[in-house]
């Protein structure tokens, strides 16, 4: 995550408590960010 993701994206993800809403947020911004990729290449 810290390699892939900006600092505002980490700091939602650490922001979360608990590892399920942790593990939703990383999910959600990756899916968010890929798609965005995906959408501009």
């Amino acid at each position: 995550m810290y390699e892939i993701f900006n600092k505002r994206d980490q700091q939602q993800v650490n922001n979360q408590h608990g590892q399920n809403a942790k593990l939703q947020a990383f999910y959600r911004i990756w899916t968010r960010n890929e798609a965005l990729f995906k959408a501009i290449n």
